[in-house]
Protein backbone atom coordinates (compact mmCIF):
# COMPACT_ATOMS: atom_id res chain seq x y z
CA UNK A 1 0.00 0.00 0.00
CA UNK A 2 2.96 2.34 0.47
CA UNK A 3 3.30 2.48 -3.34
CA UNK A 4 -0.16 4.09 -3.39
CA UNK A 5 0.18 6.26 -0.31
CA UNK A 6 3.52 6.61 1.49
CA UNK A 7 1.78 7.41 4.79
CA UNK A 8 0.31 3.87 4.88
CA UNK A 9 3.69 2.18 5.17
CA UNK A 10 3.52 1.87 8.96
CA UNK A 11 -0.28 1.54 9.27
CA UNK A 12 -1.39 -1.98 10.30
CA UNK A 13 -2.56 -3.98 7.27
CA UNK A 14 -1.87 -0.98 5.06
CA UNK A 15 -5.07 0.71 6.22
CA UNK A 16 -7.25 -2.13 4.90
CA UNK A 17 -10.18 -3.38 6.95
CA UNK A 18 -9.40 -6.92 8.09
CA UNK A 19 -11.89 -9.13 9.92
CA UNK A 20 -10.36 -11.68 12.31
CA UNK A 21 -12.91 -14.20 13.54
CA UNK A 22 -12.37 -16.52 16.45
CA UNK A 23 -13.56 -17.91 19.76
CA UNK A 24 -11.29 -17.28 22.73
CA UNK A 25 -12.69 -20.34 24.47
CA UNK A 26 -10.91 -22.51 21.93
CA UNK A 27 -7.35 -23.76 22.18
CA UNK A 28 -4.30 -21.54 22.29
CA UNK A 29 -1.67 -21.88 19.55
CA UNK A 30 0.61 -24.90 19.85
CA UNK A 31 4.23 -23.96 20.55
CA UNK A 32 6.44 -27.04 20.63
CA UNK A 33 8.43 -27.16 23.88
CA UNK A 34 7.05 -23.71 24.66
CA UNK A 35 6.48 -22.47 28.18
CA UNK A 36 3.12 -21.19 29.39
CA UNK A 37 4.24 -17.59 28.86
CA UNK A 38 5.43 -18.35 25.31
CA UNK A 39 2.10 -19.92 24.38
CA UNK A 40 0.07 -17.03 25.79
CA UNK A 41 2.36 -14.49 24.13
CA UNK A 42 1.66 -16.04 20.73
CA UNK A 43 -2.11 -15.52 21.00
CA UNK A 44 -3.94 -12.80 19.06
CA UNK A 45 -4.71 -10.50 21.98
CA UNK A 46 -0.99 -10.30 22.82
CA UNK A 47 -0.13 -9.08 19.32
CA UNK A 48 1.09 -5.54 18.65
CA UNK A 49 -1.89 -5.00 16.33
CA UNK A 50 -4.45 -5.89 19.02
CA UNK A 51 -4.60 -2.29 20.28
CA UNK A 52 -5.74 -1.24 16.80
CA UNK A 53 -8.65 -3.71 16.78
CA UNK A 54 -12.30 -3.07 17.52
CA UNK A 55 -14.08 -5.97 19.21
CA UNK A 56 -17.53 -7.09 18.03
CA UNK A 57 -19.11 -9.94 19.98
CA UNK A 58 -21.39 -12.48 18.32
CA UNK A 59 -23.63 -13.90 21.01
CA UNK A 60 -25.79 -16.35 19.04
CA UNK A 61 -24.53 -19.91 18.65
CA UNK A 62 -25.14 -20.51 14.94
CA UNK A 63 -24.27 -24.21 15.23
CA UNK A 64 -27.30 -24.99 17.42
CA UNK A 65 -30.94 -24.02 17.09
CA UNK A 66 -32.91 -21.79 19.45
CA UNK A 67 -34.57 -24.91 20.89
CA UNK A 68 -31.18 -26.05 22.19
CA UNK A 69 -30.59 -23.15 24.56
CA UNK A 70 -29.69 -25.47 27.46
CA UNK A 71 -27.01 -27.14 25.34
CA UNK A 72 -25.64 -23.76 24.29
CA UNK A 73 -25.38 -22.66 27.93
CA UNK A 74 -23.70 -25.96 28.83
CA UNK A 75 -21.06 -25.37 26.11
CA UNK A 76 -20.41 -21.87 27.43
CA UNK A 77 -19.96 -23.31 30.91
CA UNK A 78 -17.43 -25.82 29.61
CA UNK A 79 -15.58 -23.11 27.69
CA UNK A 80 -15.46 -20.82 30.72
CA UNK A 81 -14.24 -23.68 32.95
CA UNK A 82 -16.91 -23.05 35.55
CA UNK A 83 -18.47 -26.55 35.75
CA UNK A 84 -16.01 -27.87 38.31
CA UNK A 85 -13.07 -30.28 38.03
CA UNK A 86 -15.34 -33.06 36.71
CA UNK A 87 -17.72 -32.36 33.83
CA UNK A 88 -20.83 -34.52 33.64
CA UNK A 89 -21.98 -34.93 30.05
CA UNK A 90 -25.70 -34.47 29.26
CA UNK A 91 -27.76 -37.70 29.02
CA UNK A 92 -28.65 -36.94 25.36
CA UNK A 93 -25.09 -37.82 24.33
CA UNK A 94 -24.92 -41.44 23.22
CA UNK A 95 -22.44 -43.59 25.12
CA UNK A 96 -20.86 -46.77 23.78
CA UNK A 97 -18.52 -49.20 25.57
CA UNK A 98 -15.91 -49.85 22.87
CA UNK A 99 -14.14 -48.26 19.93
CA UNK A 100 -15.72 -50.70 17.47
CA UNK A 101 -19.17 -49.69 18.73
CA UNK A 102 -18.18 -46.04 18.31
CA UNK A 103 -17.16 -46.65 14.68
CA UNK A 104 -20.43 -48.47 14.00
CA UNK A 105 -22.48 -45.64 15.53
CA UNK A 106 -20.68 -42.88 13.64
CA UNK A 107 -20.21 -44.49 10.22
CA UNK A 108 -22.82 -47.26 10.18
CA UNK A 109 -22.39 -49.54 7.17
CA UNK A 110 -20.71 -46.87 5.00
CA UNK A 111 -23.71 -46.72 2.70
CA UNK A 112 -23.73 -42.91 2.89
CA UNK A 113 -22.47 -40.71 0.09
CA UNK A 114 -19.00 -39.22 0.20
CA UNK A 115 -20.37 -35.80 1.12
CA UNK A 116 -22.18 -37.16 4.17
CA UNK A 117 -19.08 -39.10 5.21
CA UNK A 118 -17.20 -35.80 5.31
CA UNK A 119 -19.81 -34.49 7.76
CA UNK A 120 -18.83 -37.26 10.18
CA UNK A 121 -15.62 -37.78 12.09
CA UNK A 122 -14.13 -39.29 15.21
CA UNK A 123 -12.17 -36.88 17.43
CA UNK A 124 -9.40 -37.85 19.82
CA UNK A 125 -6.64 -35.83 21.56
CA UNK A 126 -3.47 -37.59 20.33
CA UNK A 127 -2.11 -38.35 16.86
CA UNK A 128 -1.22 -41.88 17.91
CA UNK A 129 -4.90 -42.56 18.60
CA UNK A 130 -5.89 -40.95 15.28
CA UNK A 131 -3.73 -43.50 13.44
CA UNK A 132 -5.22 -46.32 15.50
CA UNK A 133 -8.81 -45.26 14.81
CA UNK A 134 -8.19 -44.67 11.09
CA UNK A 135 -6.72 -48.15 10.72
CA UNK A 136 -9.65 -49.74 12.54
CA UNK A 137 -12.17 -47.87 10.38
CA UNK A 138 -10.29 -48.90 7.24
CA UNK A 139 -10.40 -52.54 8.35
CA UNK A 140 -14.21 -52.50 8.49
CA UNK A 141 -14.56 -50.30 5.39
CA UNK A 142 -15.64 -52.46 2.41
CA UNK A 143 -13.10 -53.20 -0.30
CA UNK A 144 -9.59 -54.49 -0.85
CA UNK A 145 -6.61 -52.78 0.76
CA UNK A 146 -3.92 -51.22 -1.41
CA UNK A 147 -0.59 -50.51 0.27
CA UNK A 148 1.95 -47.90 -0.86
CA UNK A 149 5.38 -47.84 0.78
CA UNK A 150 7.50 -44.72 0.98
CA UNK A 151 11.16 -44.24 0.12
CA UNK A 152 12.94 -42.63 3.08
CA UNK A 153 16.44 -41.22 3.00
CA UNK A 154 18.63 -38.59 4.61
CA UNK A 155 19.83 -36.00 2.06
CA UNK A 156 23.55 -36.17 1.37
CA UNK A 157 25.62 -34.04 3.71
CA UNK A 158 22.94 -33.56 6.39
CA UNK A 159 24.66 -35.87 8.91
CA UNK A 160 28.28 -36.94 9.24
CA UNK A 161 27.54 -40.65 9.42
CA UNK A 162 24.41 -41.72 7.56
CA UNK A 163 24.87 -45.34 8.69
CA UNK A 164 23.71 -44.27 12.17
CA UNK A 165 20.21 -43.81 10.76
CA UNK A 166 19.31 -46.90 8.70
CA UNK A 167 16.32 -46.93 6.39
CA UNK A 168 14.45 -49.29 8.72
CA UNK A 169 14.63 -46.63 11.44
CA UNK A 170 13.50 -43.85 9.09
CA UNK A 171 10.49 -45.97 8.11
CA UNK A 172 9.28 -45.97 11.73
CA UNK A 173 9.17 -42.16 12.02
CA UNK A 174 5.58 -40.93 12.32
CA UNK A 175 5.30 -37.15 12.05
CA UNK A 176 1.81 -35.64 12.07
CA UNK A 177 2.66 -33.42 9.10
CA UNK A 178 3.86 -36.36 6.99
CA UNK A 179 2.20 -39.42 5.43
CA UNK A 180 2.94 -42.77 7.00
CA UNK A 181 5.64 -45.03 5.58
CA UNK A 182 2.97 -47.64 4.81
CA UNK A 183 -0.05 -45.89 3.32
CA UNK A 184 -3.09 -48.20 3.42
CA UNK A 185 -6.08 -47.20 1.29
CA UNK A 186 -9.28 -48.60 -0.19
CA UNK A 187 -11.45 -47.47 -3.06
CA UNK A 188 -14.00 -45.00 -1.69
CA UNK A 189 -12.16 -44.15 1.53
CA UNK A 190 -11.80 -40.54 2.69
CA UNK A 191 -8.34 -38.96 2.78
CA UNK A 192 -6.93 -35.54 3.59
CA UNK A 193 -4.23 -33.73 1.63
CA UNK A 194 -1.11 -32.81 3.61
CA UNK A 195 0.49 -30.31 1.24
CA UNK A 196 -0.45 -27.57 -1.22
CA UNK A 197 -0.18 -29.26 -4.62
CA UNK A 198 -2.15 -26.81 -6.77
CA UNK A 199 -4.07 -24.10 -4.91
CA UNK A 200 -5.58 -22.79 -8.17
CA UNK A 201 -7.30 -26.16 -8.67
CA UNK A 202 -8.26 -26.56 -5.01
CA UNK A 203 -5.54 -29.05 -4.04
CA UNK A 204 -4.59 -27.39 -0.75
CA UNK A 205 -3.36 -28.58 2.60
CA UNK A 206 -6.47 -29.84 4.43
CA UNK A 207 -8.56 -30.62 1.34
CA UNK A 208 -10.59 -33.80 1.72
CA UNK A 209 -10.84 -36.26 -1.15
CA UNK A 210 -12.43 -39.62 -2.00
CA UNK A 211 -10.12 -42.26 -3.46
CA UNK A 212 -11.46 -43.43 -6.85
CA UNK A 213 -8.80 -45.74 -8.30
CA UNK A 214 -5.20 -46.84 -7.96
CA UNK A 215 -2.47 -46.51 -10.57
CA UNK A 216 1.10 -47.75 -9.93
CA UNK A 217 2.50 -44.21 -9.84
CA UNK A 218 -0.69 -42.19 -9.23
CA UNK A 219 -3.86 -42.14 -7.13
CA UNK A 220 -7.06 -40.84 -8.71
CA UNK A 221 -9.20 -38.94 -6.22
CA UNK A 222 -12.22 -36.61 -6.20
CA UNK A 223 -12.45 -33.46 -4.11
CA UNK A 224 -15.35 -33.75 -1.66
CA UNK A 225 -14.69 -30.66 0.48
CA UNK A 226 -17.55 -28.22 0.00
CA UNK A 227 -16.63 -25.33 -2.27
CA UNK A 228 -16.05 -24.32 -5.86
CA UNK A 229 -13.88 -27.38 -6.55
CA UNK A 230 -16.32 -30.00 -5.24
CA UNK A 231 -16.45 -32.99 -7.61
CA UNK A 232 -13.20 -32.18 -9.44
CA UNK A 233 -11.14 -35.29 -10.24
CA UNK A 234 -7.33 -35.24 -9.96
CA UNK A 235 -4.37 -37.56 -10.31
CA UNK A 236 -2.15 -37.27 -7.24
CA UNK A 237 1.58 -38.08 -7.55
CA UNK A 238 4.22 -39.08 -5.04
CA UNK A 239 6.23 -36.08 -3.89
CA UNK A 240 9.28 -35.51 -1.71
CA UNK A 241 8.22 -34.40 1.77
CA UNK A 242 10.25 -33.06 4.66
CA UNK A 243 8.88 -32.92 8.24
CA UNK A 244 8.04 -29.34 9.14
CA UNK A 245 7.73 -29.73 12.92
CA UNK A 246 9.96 -32.69 13.69
CA UNK A 247 11.92 -32.93 16.94
CA UNK A 248 14.53 -35.10 15.24
CA UNK A 249 18.12 -33.80 15.30
CA UNK A 250 18.37 -34.25 11.52
CA UNK A 251 16.33 -33.60 8.37
CA UNK A 252 15.16 -36.50 6.23
CA UNK A 253 13.16 -36.93 3.04
CA UNK A 254 10.11 -39.14 2.50
CA UNK A 255 8.91 -39.88 -1.04
CA UNK A 256 5.24 -40.73 -0.66
CA UNK A 257 1.72 -39.68 -1.64
CA UNK A 258 0.87 -36.61 0.54
CA UNK A 259 -2.25 -38.25 1.98
CA UNK A 260 -3.57 -39.54 5.28
CA UNK A 261 -6.80 -41.29 6.12
CA UNK A 262 -9.43 -38.82 7.38
CA UNK A 263 -11.99 -40.94 9.20
CA UNK A 264 -10.57 -39.53 12.46
CA UNK A 265 -8.68 -36.39 13.40
CA UNK A 266 -7.23 -34.70 16.45
CA UNK A 267 -9.37 -32.25 18.39
CA UNK A 268 -6.87 -29.48 17.58
CA UNK A 269 -7.25 -30.16 13.84
CA UNK A 270 -11.05 -30.02 14.07
CA UNK A 271 -11.16 -26.34 15.02
CA UNK A 272 -13.31 -24.35 12.53
CA UNK A 273 -15.04 -27.57 11.36
CA UNK A 274 -18.84 -27.85 11.44
CA UNK A 275 -20.07 -31.46 11.37
CA UNK A 276 -23.27 -33.47 11.65
CA UNK A 277 -22.02 -36.45 13.66
CA UNK A 278 -19.03 -36.44 16.02
CA UNK A 279 -17.55 -39.49 17.71
CA UNK A 280 -15.52 -38.59 20.80
CA UNK A 281 -12.86 -41.19 21.65
CA UNK A 282 -11.01 -40.47 24.89
CA UNK A 283 -8.77 -43.34 25.99
CA UNK A 284 -6.80 -40.71 27.96
CA UNK A 285 -8.00 -37.63 29.84
CA UNK A 286 -8.18 -34.35 27.96
CA UNK A 287 -5.58 -31.71 28.72
CA UNK A 288 -7.78 -28.66 29.33
CA UNK A 289 -11.37 -27.42 29.25
CA UNK A 290 -10.86 -25.80 25.85
CA UNK A 291 -10.22 -29.19 24.24
CA UNK A 292 -13.52 -30.50 25.58
CA UNK A 293 -15.24 -27.29 24.46
CA UNK A 294 -13.92 -27.62 20.91
CA UNK A 295 -14.85 -31.31 20.69
CA UNK A 296 -18.43 -30.82 21.94
CA UNK A 297 -19.12 -27.73 19.84
CA UNK A 298 -18.27 -29.20 16.41
CA UNK A 299 -21.75 -30.51 15.61
CA UNK A 300 -24.66 -28.35 14.53
CA UNK A 301 -27.39 -30.68 15.82
CA UNK A 302 -26.47 -30.50 19.50
CA UNK A 303 -25.80 -33.38 21.93
CA UNK A 304 -27.74 -35.92 19.85
CA UNK A 305 -25.02 -35.61 17.19
CA UNK A 306 -22.29 -36.77 19.61
CA UNK A 307 -21.27 -40.35 20.40
CA UNK A 308 -18.92 -40.78 23.35
CA UNK A 309 -16.51 -43.62 24.09
CA UNK A 310 -13.78 -43.68 26.71
CA UNK A 311 -12.78 -47.32 26.56
CA UNK A 312 -14.86 -48.19 29.67
CA UNK A 313 -12.77 -45.75 31.73
CA UNK A 314 -15.34 -43.30 33.07
CA UNK A 315 -18.73 -44.08 31.55
CA UNK A 316 -20.50 -44.25 34.89
CA UNK A 317 -18.91 -41.29 36.67
CA UNK A 318 -17.73 -37.75 36.17
CA UNK A 319 -15.56 -36.64 33.30
CA UNK A 320 -12.04 -35.80 34.56
CA UNK A 321 -9.91 -33.38 32.54
CA UNK A 322 -6.35 -34.55 33.14
CA UNK A 323 -4.56 -32.37 35.66
CA UNK A 324 -7.01 -29.48 35.39
CA UNK A 325 -8.41 -29.03 38.91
Amino acid sequence: MKTIDATLENVPFGGKVVVMGGDFRQMLPVIQKGSRSMIISSSLNRSDVWRHCSIFSLRTNVRVSLEQQAWSEFLLGVGEGCLGPDVHLPPEIQRVPSLLDLIAKVYGTFDDTATSLVAKTILTPLNIDVVKVNNMVLDVFPGEVMEYFSFDAIPHGVVNNESLYPTAFLNTIDDATMPLHKLRLKIGCIVILLRNLNTIQGLCNGTRLRVDSFIPTMIQATIISQGNFYGDVHLLPRIALYPSQSRLPFRFKRLQFPLRLAFAMTINKSQSQTLETVGLYLPNPLFTYDQLYVALSRTRIGPTGIVFCDGQRCLQRGFPLGDVK
